[in-house]
């Protein structure tokens, strides 16, 4: 992102990887983010949006996460990551996919390398201290009651 550029962040990055790294953040910011938030507040109530967005026989890219997962683990290469190391975007995408563990923590069974992407930055002792300011989750699985 830019602001990886900006910051100095992974300045010597190639091309390659800076480029692989936005357009992760780009799925795990876009469609990741926007899909659970349609889901979360969906007119016609959260549970059954969120099924739609779980459910492991969805098609629809824009509705469901299995879809989304798939683009995702085809993309992490032998490095364990989206590029030839860890990037911006690397850490987007386990951010945003912790989030969805949240709400459904078998939601990786099938993407045994995003579950591992997500291994790596949840026992990263940064992220740790970070997320232990979080007190409650953002999004819920069920519509309120």
């Amino acid at each position: 992102s830019y602001l990886a550029r900006a910051l100095a962040i992974k300045p010597d990055a190639s091309a390659a990887d800076f480029g692989v790294s936005e357009e992760v953040m780009e799925i795990a910011c876009g469609d990741i983010m926007g899909m659970a938030g349609k889901a979360q507040y969906a007119p016609g109530g959260r549970t059954e949006a969120m099924d739609e967005m779980f459910d492991p026989a969805g098609t629809d890219k824009s509705k469901n996460l299995c879809v989304i997962f798939g683009i995702l683990e085809d993309k992490i290469g032998d490095s364990g990551f989206f590029g030839s190391e860890a990037m911006v975007g690397d850490a987007c995408v386990a951010a945003n996919v912790k989030l969805m563990l949240e709400l459904q923590a078998d939601c990786l069974e099938k993407f045994p390398k995003l579950a591992a992407l997500v291994k790596t930055f949840d026992e990263n002792e940064g992220v740790k201290k970070h997320a232990a300011h979080f007190p409650y989750p953002y999004f819920k699985r069920k519509s309120d009651e």
